[in-house]
């Protein structure tokens, strides 16, 4: 009998966002004490789903383009019956994928358990990495704001190092998969040193490395980016609204790569 997993989705963005509110389904309430505080989630049938759980402080104000931050601890427990919001993006209104990604919102750093139960039993752990494409933007003049996607996901994996044993999982035998962007995200935790201790499996599904920019790429797309945006330092953007910052990216978009700004 192949033995069952507990499985941990880092910033899932819900196609269906509604039917994604476990509030809505039958089950029994249950209780989980994380590293951070308490969490309820919900016992349907012989799964837990725990959703919208923070692994990080949400990005905002001094702490945008910034890597991510530990998150603030609370003390009541959080429904985690509700699915978290995805991250302010420009929708594709022709893919039908997209069509439940209207709960946006900068707090948008958090992750999804499904186990069959947060007992002790020590289960192997599964992380997946969802696909949407990869923000082309850092570079050298951009250090401190670049990669960040890929160091949001090295924060969720210190969350599943830190919590993984309270939802009945085994932070000692964690694989991470993902599939196109989240594939590609796959081939940079395996060459990122931060990383190297998170787990011990990977899956690439449809993941292209050559997503990844070189420093004058990024820099130079990072700069066209910013002129859309009418700012000259990523200081100037932290006080942007997240609209915002999406408009420069809509424009971008639809100007082109090679376009000048």
């Amino acid at each position: 009998m192949p033995r069952r997993l507990i499985v941990v989705a880092a910033f899932a963005l819900a196609s269906n966002w509604a039917h994604c509110q476990d509030f809505l389904k039958p089950g029994t309430p249950v209780m989980v004490v994380t590293t951070d505080g308490p969490v309820v989630g919900l016992q349907a049938e012989h799964v837990q789903f725990f959703r919208g759980i923070p692994y990080a402080a949400a990005p905002i104000n001094e702490l945008r383009f910034r890597p991510a931050a530990s998150p603030v601890k609370w003390t009541h427990a959080l429904d985690a019956r509700v699915s978290g919001a995805a991250c302010p993006q420009v929708l594709d209104l022709d893919d039908p994928a997209e069509d439940g990604d209207q709960n946006m919102s900068e707090n948008c750093l958090t992750v999804n358990v499904w186990t069959p139960r947060a007992d002790t039993k020590a289960r192997p752990v599964m992380v997946f990495i969802h696909g949407g494409s990869l923000a082309d933007v850092g570079g050298t003049r951009f250090a401190d704001s670049g990669n960040l996607g890929l160091l949001d996901q090295i924060e969720a994996l210190r969350w599943v190092q830190r919590n993984a044993g309270r939802f009945g999982g085994d932070p000692h035998n964690v694989t991470v998969f993902g599939e196109s962007a989240g594939g590609a995200s796959i081939h940079g935790l395996l060459a990122i040193p931060a990383a190297r201790d998170l787990f011990q499996k990977a899956i690439i599904e449809s993941g292209d490395p050559g997503q990844f920019l070189s420093n004058k790429e990024a820099t130079a797309i990072t700069s066209k980016f910013m002129a859309l945006a009418h700012v000259t330092t990523v200081s100037n953007s932290k006080g942007s609204a997240s609209r915002t910052c999406c408009e420069p990216k809509r424009n971008y978009l639809r100007r082109g790569r090679s376009s000048g700004p």
